[in-house]
């Protein structure tokens, strides 16, 4: 309730679950405090209670992707896309036919691309490297290979991040559009 300087636990990431602001989330917290405890029992005058449930500000937010202890990220959210709907997709963002990835050829544009969908698709979106391959017509090896390359080449080639995180945000949005219309069905991986 901001009585301790330095406190054991993130205040903000404490009190998120219980508002995104902070005076919503000390007047939760405190609700549910009173709710078990009798104010007469608190160790402090109700004065002091209601001051510090006077100031406000936004709670802060982990920079990072963050899981909080109700299990909420803060990260993209991603509805679940069979492998068939999630290359159609992939492929409407980068604007190329699904056809082109599955084909035999071999220049640097088509690898690159096949290997940042494989990746978008295996890292973020729960695809697997077996239904990849089959929808585009490789051996499952090859598409762990590309995986593999484009981990590397995240690691030193930050131009090459900003590509990857930029075609998952793409893809959440589409799908959470597509979910909001109904065309995707609230299904858990489990069930599919």
């Amino acid at each position: 309730m901001g009585k301790v300087k330095d406190p054991l636990v993130d205040v903000d990431q404490a009190l998120i679950g219980f508002g995104e602001k902070l005076r919503k989330a000390r007047r939760q917290y405190s609700a549910r405090v009173r709710a078990g405890i009798d104010e007469d029992e608190l160790d402090e005058s109700p004065g002091r209670l209601s001051e510090l449930l006077r100031r406000d500000r936004k709670l802060d937010a982990p920079d990072a992707v963050f899981v909080d202890e109700l299990g909420r990220s803060t990260g993209l959210e991603r509805p679940v896309l069979d492998g068939a709907r999630y290359l159609s997709e992939a492929c409407a963002i980068l604007e190329v036919e699904p056809e082109k990835l599955a084909s035999s050829r071999r220049d640097r544009e088509t690898a690159a691309l096949r290997k940042l969908v494989a990746t978008v698709g295996i890292e973020r979106w729960g695809q697997r490297a077996g239904e990849l391959a089959r929808l585009l017509a490789k051996h499952t090896v090859a598409v762990s290979r590309w995986v593999s390359d484009a981990a590397r080449e995240r690691q030193t080639n930050p131009a090459y991040a900003k590509k990857l995180l930029w075609l998952d945000e793409q893809l959440s949005e589409r799908a959470l559009a597509a979910q909001a219309r109904g065309e995707l069905s609230p299904a858990t991986r489990e069930e599919q």
